[in-house]
Order: structure tokens, then sequence, then C-alpha cells
């Protein structure tokens, strides 16, 4: 019985441990070294409750967007997305689909720049062993256009790297462009994205999708998509666990409230060197 209780003991101070080390994690500072981050990412059974929590109590609040009010934490939230993705909780998958399922202003109220420029990397670590779950996702016409993008960058990649999934990968791409829209800019974006593939496959889908959905030139063109088929193939590459929360202290101080941006230093493309 004293075993059984002390075993008890050492679990609540464990709990209460990484609690204090998540509320250090969400705080605008981001105060916590690599060692404790990866003392949370080693006890997934305990951490991801509780970041699933976080997800379900954004989504569940009520945000006027007319006149969103401020939003100090919104960090808890992007803390929540990564960390699930970093500890590879394919169990929380669904989760993370509905919370990115939203009103494409509710999520730039949670995630802004990220939403466009981060997000992708999320749904590729999780996305990459449930493809099929990814692509019904990037498909949805009910998905924001934003969030659509980030999941075909996720899809570009995994393509690029299990060329066994480009079958089933492609013919969402081709659904995509095939489909009436209307928002040319969003079609022009996934043409932005797809040209990184060089695939031989969609080169044709591409510039008939130019035409066919009027994509504005000045986003891409049909001179773009020949040039882009003729460099080399480089493939982009999630940041690791220490480098992505070194630019979330970058971003740190920023809230909804605040008239600047967060600072954005250094590019977040992370590319192989070599294809």
């Amino acid at each position: 019985m004293e075993v059984h209780m002390d075993r008890g003991g050492k679990e609540e101070l464990l709990v209460a441990r990484l609690t204090r080390l998540l509320t250090s994690l969400v705080s605008p500072e981001c105060d916590v070294s690599l060692q404790e981050l990866q003392e949370l990412v080693s006890n997934k059974q305990h951490v991801i409750p509780l970041l699933e929590e976080i997800l379900d109590r954004a989504q569940a609040r009520e945000i006027d967007l007319v006149c969103p009010p401020a939003n100090n934490a919104w960090m808890a939230v992007v803390h929540a997305l990564f960390l699930l993705a970093h500890m590879r909780s394919q169990a929380s998958f669904d989760k993370i689909l509905k919370f990115l399922s939203q009103d494409e202003a509710v999520l730039h109220y949670w995630l802004h720049d990220l939403l466009v420029d981060d997000v992708w990397e999320v749904l590729y670590l999780l996305g990459e062993a449930q493809v099929e779950k990814l692509i019904g996702f990037f498909v949805d016409e009910k998905v924001s256009a934003a969030a659509r993008v980030s999941a075909c960058t996720a899809l570009v990649q995994i393509a690029l790297r299990h060329p066994g999934e480009q079958p089933r990968i492609f013919d969402a791409f081709r659904k995509v462009l095939r489909a009436k829209h209307p928002d040319p800019e969003f079609v022009g974006l996934i043409i932005c994205e797809l040209t990184d593939l060089k695939a031989e496959a969609l080169r044709n889908d591409l510039l008939r999708a130019l035409k066919t959905q009027r994509v504005w030139p000045g986003l891409i063109n049909a001179a773009d998509i020949r040039a882009a088929y003729r460099t080399p193939v480089r493939k982009r590459v999630p940041y690791d666990l220490g480098e992505r929360y070194a630019c979330f202290r970058e971003l740190g101080f920023f809230s909804a409230s605040s008239p600047r941006k967060p600072s954005r230093k250094k590019s977040k493309l992370h590319l192989e060197n070599s294809p």
C-alpha cells in the first residue's frame, strides 16, 4: 500500500511540475529551456491532455471578430499545436484539424502570421502518417483558404519524400485545381505551392488552371511555371524543437491588441541543401 502511495505521490509531483513548465512556456517570455522542452515532450501521457485542453478552451471561446478582445495569451494555442505535432500525437490529429477548420478570421486571431508561414509544419508532422485524413482536410471547401494552402504545402512535402503517396495526393491536387472557385487568388496560391513539386504529371493541370480559374498574372503566370520547372527540387525542412522555440521567442511579446506585426527577423523557409 505504501509503495502505491509513493508512486501516486511521485506522479502528482510530476504532473504539478509539468503543469508549471507549461505555464512558463505559454507566458510571453516563453521562458523554458530546451532541456525542459524535451522533458515535456518525453512525458506525453501527462502533457498531451493538457495541450488538447488548451485547444478545446480556445475553440469554445466566442470571439467578437468585429471588435476582437485583446489576446495576450495567443501563444498558448500555438504551443499546443506545435508541441502536439513534435510529440507525434497522432490521436490528436482530428482535434487539430477541427481547430484549423474554424473561420479564417478566428484562426488569424489565434495564430496571426503563423497560419500562413508555419502551420504547414504541424500538418506535415502529423499528416505524414495520416495522408488520407490530410487530403480530406485539403479538399474540403468549407475549410478556409489559408488553412487549405497550409495543407497543400504539407502534402507537397509528403509527396516529395514518399513517392508511393503521389498518386492519391496528385488526384487531390487535380480535384482542387479543376473545381469552381470564387477566389482566383486561392487557386494561384495553390499553383505556387505545386510548382515546388516539379511534377510533369501536374504541369498541364497547372497551366490549364491559370486560364480556367482566371488567376491574376501578377501572382503567377505560365512563364513563372516554366521557370520553376527548370530549377532543382528543394524540400522544405520543418524546424526541430529547439529552432522552433527560438523562433517563438521572437514572437513572444506580440498580441492581437498590438498595432505592429511580430518580428520576422529570419526566413521561416528551411530548405534542404540538395535535391
